[in-house]
């Protein structure tokens, strides 16, 4: 099994190259949950440049970047140390730290009036414009996938936009520290050497940028890992628990996780950038869509209530 991958541009052109990709689409979010984008609309100036800003700002020292992580922000907002976040069900945190950007609240959006507000470093001060245009170029693409999906499931083709709209998604600006694997790994997880644990993602659907870097797997139906792999101008789509849930369990919402792949002779392991986006609906999104179909008992009925949910279970919220 292999993740495929396909041209953006075939979307945008319409016609007959976007009904095939619509179903090409619905065909690989239904069996393995990921597909890869090239010739997607971000363009690579800018993805570098955010790429250096992030840089910049995770070199920052440590006190500086604390002085960025909010009490009663819950990780929502600005910076996340390293080991904070856990998968659900894993046995250690994950090796990462990094700095969420979202929406900020608008007053005159009753949607957004409960969301946090966006923290930016001062040290760096390009992070913040290009993290929103990065943001706002990544929702894009989101709604334009999602209403492909919604013509798929034979369901209104705007049924996610307004929600999307106005969603609490989250721009997660990330990375993997270098470390030495005997001074920070526990040794019955050295073999593994993990830095991400396996997981399935919270929201409704992911976009990911940096994932050329080997390391991030996907786990087949039979148990099997399947590597990633994809161009340095390519981006890795993958459907998430929410998704999973409003398409009636449809799309699957596959577990991956993170290695360290790249370790020189004295087991240094080289860090490692990425930016996913975790595009999410408003709290107030009925995830069974309006009463279409039953939901599971242990799963909650708004969009809201399901992250919340979630955040606890991963170690952002406590309960």
């Amino acid at each position: 099994m292999r993740i495929e991958k396909l041209n953006y541009q075939d979307l945008l052109q319409g016609g007959d190259s976007a009904f095939d990709f619509q179903n090409k689409l619905f065909d690989n979010f239904s069996d393995i949950g990921f597909v890869v984008l090239e010739n997607h609309t971000i363009c690579e100036e800018l993805q570098k440049q955010f790429f250096d800003a992030c840089k910049k700002v995770f070199e920052l020292n440590s006190e500086i970047k604390q002085g960025y992580q909010i009490q009663g922000f819950k990780g929502q907002r600005g910076y996340v140390g390293f080991g904070q976040e856990i998968a659900q069900n894993a046995k250690a945190h994950d090796l990462k730290e990094f700095w969420h950007i979202g929406r900020d609240p608008d007053v005159n959006n009753f949607r957004t009036l409960d969301y946090l507000p966006n923290v930016f470093p001062d040290e760096v001060y390009e992070f913040k414009e290009l993290g929103l245009t990065m943001f706002f170029e990544l929702e894009k693409i989101a709604q334009e996938l999602l209403i492909c999906i919604t013509k798929s499931l034979g369901i209104e083709s705007d049924c996610f936009f307004d929600s999307v709209e106005s969603g609490n998604s989250i721009l997660r600006a990330l990375r993997y520290p270098s470390y030495k694997r005997s001074e920070i790994l526990d040794k019955n997880m050295q073999e593994n050497s993990i830095r991400a644990f396996e997981h399935t993602d919270i929201n409704l659907i992911t976009l990911l940028l940096g994932a050329s870097e080997r390391g991030l797997q996907v786990q087949s139906i039979g148990g099997d890992w399947i590597d990633v792999k994809s161009n340095p101008n390519e981006m890795v789509v993958n459907v998430g628990d929410m998704l999973e849930v409003v398409s009636n369990f449809k799309l699957r919402s596959t577990i991956h996780r993170v290695l360290d792949s790249s370790v020189d002779c004295e087991g240094v392991v080289s860090e490692r950038y990425s930016i996913p986006f975790f595009c999410h609906l408003s709290s107030d999104f009925e995830m069974n869509l309006g009463g279409k179909f039953s939901l599971p008992e242990d799963i909650p009925i708004t969009a809201g209530d399901f992250l919340y949910k979630r955040l606890c279970e991963i170690g952002l919220i406590d309960k």
